[in-house]
């Protein structure tokens, strides 16, 4: 009966996410089979996410040399960490699922804290839901982010080219090869 009511009132427990240092402290260097400029190579080079979180697994050269978070669903409109949003920090987010951006700051802040945000987008990102809200994008920042998307929502989206001029939803839809879904 005891284990029952253990059971019932057990809470999920989140995972403790190590510092840099203590990362870095248990890091050693390896000696791999292949040469150096290869494992260079394929750390800074990842094939897919899939392959990437194996090798990250098994050592944390690959990490050191290309540091990526991997996240399906990233919703952007909440606070994210600073160390993830600081100029300094070199990781990456290597998007896998869906993207929703949903300001809750006034817009002149939004941009800019949108801005860090998508220089941290890792080129290889497989966003396959998009949904931007109340938000405004450069012709270039659309087109990556909705280069692989299967299912695109805009509400209120003003997308220009870099000149100022609007972007035609005609050009829009062009682009959007991959949807499947367009509203």
């Amino acid at each position: 009966m005891e284990i029952i009511k253990k059971f019932l009132n057990f809470k999920e427990i989140q995972p403790k996410m190590p510092t840099s240092v203590e990362f870095f402290s248990t890091y050693r260097n390896q000696n791999f089979s292949l040469p150096n400029s290869i494992i260079y190579y394929i750390a800074r080079n990842p094939k897919s996410s899939k392959s990437y979180q194996k090798w990250i697994k098994v050592c944390k050269y690959f990490f050191a040399k290309n540091p990526i978070l991997i996240i399906n669903s990233l919703r952007f409109g909440e606070k994210l960490p600073q160390k993830i949003l600081s100029t300094k920090s070199n990781i990456k987010i290597w998007i896998t699922g869906g993207f929703l951006v949903n300001p809750l700051l006034p817009n002149e802040t939004f941009q800019k804290l949108f801005s860090s945000i998508f220089l941290k987008i890792y080129c290889k990102s497989e966003i396959l839901r998009l949904c931007l809200f109340d938000i405004s994008l450069t012709f270039d920042e659309f087109k990556f982010l909705s280069s692989s998307a299967e299912a695109i929502n805009l509400n209120n989206v003003s997308i220009k080219y870099q000149n100022g001029k609007d972007v035609e939803l005609e050009k829009i839809v062009e682009i959007s090869s991959n949807a499947k879904k367009f509203e």
